[in-house]
């Protein structure tokens, strides 16, 4: 197998911004392989511990068997098929990230693409690792409105039951993204969900132009064809495969109560001025008494409210967790060597 070696492209931000629209177009692109993320960062960051030393051939290989197999779960539909052994006999991969580049790059090769890019949940988190990893990686900075990015939760409450959850979710996670960039010198490309799909191909040159990557008008428009699987696959993803929506915009005037709107300005405006989005109340929100009790009541009230949308939408998503913590169970149950000596003896 001949493996490419230009650096791979990461898509960081929050759930519910327009991730995986900003997925499919760069994924448009001849030589980019933009596949559904399985998550691998988040999933394995408990379980490394139960396979052993990696440099150990037998052990890593046990590793890239696992990752596989969930990369090919329905729910992530890789479809990939590579002879683990004969993969990790030809690199040596030595480390989780090897693993994770070697899965990657062989999605890539399989559909005659150089370079990667991958939209996994709370890449954020293992910046400094990704960069110590690929050097010369790009990351995209993805965020949108928080009004319309709560407002999104309110109206398909899978993970977030509240405004609350969600503006504190949100608010947290622009803060881990821009200091990245502003207290730990990453470079990162920011762009706003508004103009991404109010000027597609002016905020999409720009962003092929900051990977190094050949403009193709392929990445200025979704791709029917391409995604109309993933789309009917899950409710989340369920215009990926439709024209660009030019006024998804400011629904939250709809969508939100007055009262949602001052909590989410309370909370985050000093993020949204960062971010150039406007204010338009005073900011002064109060918690209300029992807080805490309001929030538990309501949570409920919304799983009970919505409960025949969650359980047929979590369905697949139950199966790929059931699959997680298979793998877990399995992983955790081998006779593996956590440190081999051969390996911790300095050389001469």
């Amino acid at each position: 197998m001949s493996m490419n070696h230009l650096p791979p492209i990461f898509l960081v931000g929050s759930e519910r911004s327009g991730s995986n629209l900003l997925r499919s177009l760069i994924g448009n692109h001849s030589m980019v392989e933009a596949p559904v993320a399985p998550h691998f960062f988040d999933v394995w960051n408990g379980m490394l511990k139960h396979y052993g030393d990696l440099r150990r051939k037998d052990n890593m290989a046990f590793l890239i068997e696992d990752m596989l197999e969930y990369a090919n779960h329905p729910f992530n539909d890789w479809g990939l098929k590579v002879d683990v052994r004969a993969l990790v006999q030809q690199h040596g991969p030595t480390s989780f990230w090897d693993a994770f580049d070697l899965l990657y790059r062989s999605k890539a090769e399989m559909h005659a693409a150089s370079v990667y890019a991958c939209k996994g949940n709370h890449i954020f988190n293992y910046a400094f690792q990704v960069k110590a990893k690929w050097p010369d990686s790009k990351f995209i900075y993805l965020y949108r409105d928080p009004r319309d990015h709560c407002a999104s939760w309110k109206k398909k409450p899978m993970h977030l039951k509240t405004v609350w959850d969600s503006i504190e979710k949100w608010e947290r996670e622009q803060r881990r993204c821009m200091e990245l960039a502003t207290k730990h010198g990453i470079e990162m490309f920011f762009m706003s969900y508004e103009d991404l799909i109010a000027e597609t191909p002016t905020v999409m040159t720009r962003a092929l132009n900051f990977c190094r990557l050949p403009v193709e008008e392929a990445c200025f428009q979704t791709d029917r064809d391409k995604n109309a699987d993933a789309a009917s696959r899950f409710v989340y993803w369920e215009n990926i495969d439709k024209p660009i929506i030019r006024n998804n915009a400011r629904k939250y005037k709809k969508d939100l109560t007055p009262s949602e709107v001052e909590l989410i300005e309370t909370k985050a405006g000093a993020v949204m001025d960062v971010l150039g989005y406007s204010c338009e109340t005073s900011r002064r929100w109060q918690r209300p008494f029992a807080h805490d009790l309001r929030l538990r009541f309501q949570r409920r009230w919304v799983s009970m409210k919505h409960r025949d949308h969650l359980a047929k939408e979590l369905k697949i998503l139950h199966s790929k967790h059931e699959l997680r913590d298979a793998i877990r169970g399995r992983s955790a149950g081998r006779n593996v060597i956590h440190f081999d000596v051969e390996f911790l003896r300095p050389t001469a």
